[in-house]
């Protein structure tokens, strides 16, 4: 009996080994297909850094060809924007110098229209004056108190009014 219980151990024992084994087995064979996995992955990444070197290789030298296209341009791209900044301050300048004419050139003409309508002015009252003296009232042409009102409003209307309505104004006054 004791031979009996001793092969029954033993075949238990023997069972044990056969079913650890048959595990390692199955480890042991994923193991190399994890090996292969990752040589195969070792190898793409092989790949592809040989390919990023090239990649690289070939961006330094576009860039190196393209700072030999792009300098050029940007030094003349900056020679034309300080030229554009200089005829844009010189025109800047220009405009000022002709809006300060134009309005030295207002100023004036309003100065020497003045004197000249109050000469025109002066002659029409002269005139008119003349007419009513010789008698020329009489035939409806104007009393003295009509040239004193047409005169009145001459020179009281505003710059707005064109001369030629002004002299015709003073000319209704013979």
């Amino acid at each position: 009996m004791i031979e009996w219980a001793f092969n029954i151990v033993l075949s238990f024992l023997l069972a044990a080994v056969f079913v650890v084994g048959w595990i390692l087995n199955n480890k042991l064979k994923q193991l190399r297909s994890d090996q292969k996995n990752i040589i195969l992955l070792l190898d793409s990444v092989t790949t592809a850094a040989a390919d990023a070197r090239r990649s690289l290789e070939q961006l330094q030298d576009a860039m190196s060809n393209a700072e030999g296209v792009i300098l050029p341009r940007l030094e003349q791209a900056e020679k034309i924007a300080d030229e554009l900044s200089i005829m844009i301050e010189s025109a800047d300048n220009i405009a000022n110098r002709l809006e300060k004419s134009a309005t030295t050139s207002l100023h004036k003409s309003k100065k020497m229209e003045e004197p000249f309508q109050s000469r025109l002015i002066q002659a029409a009252q002269n005139s008119a004056n003349s007419h009513y003296r010789h008698g020329e009232n009489d035939e409806g042409r104007g009393s003295d108190l009509d040239i004193e009102e047409t005169v009145q409003n001459i020179t009281t209307k505003s710059g707005g009014d064109s001369l030629t309505e002004r002299l015709r104004m003073l000319s209704n006054l013979r």
